[in-house]
């Protein structure tokens, strides 16, 4: 072999590790410096990235405190929505509620005597009467003639006109005897509309129910006041008013 030649082999082989080294360094140099460039730019993206909880922590531009927020939630809300808004401090009611057949600030004289009776059968801390302590001959008898009891009978639920407890004015508007008759199989014509109903909102609330049919005539107008009894521990009777 040529001398010159195997002196630049031999001068190359010499130097080969130290290749590989500086090699290796660059690469995991390379890849560090690739990982930090990586992580900067995911964190840059974070930082300008939209909140996901903007909207809902986001003032309206037309609010410029709590008090306006509020009201701008009530004018978007109906009265009579069931749902219940919080206010944005100390949970406070947006707006309230309305109670389905919920008893207006007046009755009609026959219904207010009649809600006057019932509350003086209550006993002690009871939240209503027992069944048993109404006596229908205590009642004025043109009351009378506008009273109906009505059994609540347990799974399902479901009315039924007691015996002999149908007022003969309300048998004369509906145009047929009731008596012994359940609630959802009879029709449900005047003065009985809605009246499966309004019963049903008497048991689950526990509380009496109003409720008002206006129509364009004033003879087929009438109001009825559902009034919850106790009984074998719960509600196990109705007693029901005309107006």
């Amino acid at each position: 072999m040529d001398p010159l030649i195997k002196s630049q082999l031999l001068y190359q082989l010499s130097y080969a590790p130290c290749g590989l080294i500086l090699g290796f360094s660059r690469v995991l140099s390379n890849g560090v410096d690739r990982r930090s460039n990586h992580v900067e730019a995911n964190e840059a993206r974070l930082r300008h990235a939209p909140d996901p909880t903007r909207a809902y922590r986001a003032r309206p531009q037309n609010a410029s405190s709590t008090a306006e927020l509020r009201l701008e939630l009530s004018a978007c809300a109906r009265p009579t929505d069931s749902r219940v808004a919080r206010g944005l401090s100390g949970g406070q009611s947006v707006f309230k509620a309305r109670r389905p057949f919920q008893l207006p600030a007046k009755l009609e004289p026959a219904l207010a005597r009649l809600l006057a009776y019932w509350r003086k059968l209550e006993r002690a801390e009871a939240e209503m009467p027992f069944w048993d302590d109404v006596k229908l001959s205590a009642l004025p008898k043109a009351l009378a003639r506008k009273i109906v009891l009505m059994d609540v009978l347990p799974s399902p639920v479901r009315f039924r006109f007691a015996f002999g407890s149908v007022g003969e004015d309300v048998v004369h508007d509906y145009g047929g005897d009731l008596s012994g008759k359940f609630l959802d199989e009879i029709e449900p014509r005047s003065p009985l509309q809605l009246l499966q109903s309004q019963c049903g909102a008497v048991v689950e609330l526990r509380a009496p129910a109003y409720y008002r049919h206006a129509a364009d005539r004033r003879k087929d107008t009438y109001a009825r006041l559902i009034l919850p009894m106790w009984g074998d521990g719960r509600v196990s009777m109705l007693l029901g008013g005309f107006a």
